[in-house]
């Protein structure tokens, strides 16, 4: 067989990519078995199972988007901590009195 990319002659009909580009070579070995026609893949009915790397993907979107929610929650509990605490008034107490730096002490 010979890469359709270099013209390099191969030394097996096995291989997989060339040895001298690199070049893919899974694909016109099917295409020289099927006598010059490509072959057409069966569409499976029903769902596709995700490869590997479909698979990590998409778990380090899901990570990435979970960290935005939470830094976003920290964002907003930070900028509206005084009306936060203000919903509370046991709190609120003790947040104004320490603010203050007296600390309820005498």
């Amino acid at each position: 067989m010979f890469c359709p990319q270099c013209s390099q002659q191969q030394l097996s009909n096995d291989v997989r990519f060339c040895s001298r580009c690199g070049f893919a070579l899974g694909a016109v070995a099917r295409v020289l078995e099927s006598g010059g026609v490509l072959p057409v893949a069966s569409a499976e009915v029903g769902g596709r199972e995700l490869t590997p790397r479909q698979r990590g993907t998409r778990k380090g979107a899901i990570v990435m988007v979970g960290a935005f929610a939470l830094a976003l929650l920290v964002v907003l509990l930070t900028l509206f901590k005084e009306d936060f605490f203000m919903l509370m008034p046991f709190v609120a107490d003790e947040h104004r009195g320490s603010a203050a730096g007296c600390g309820g002490r005498a």
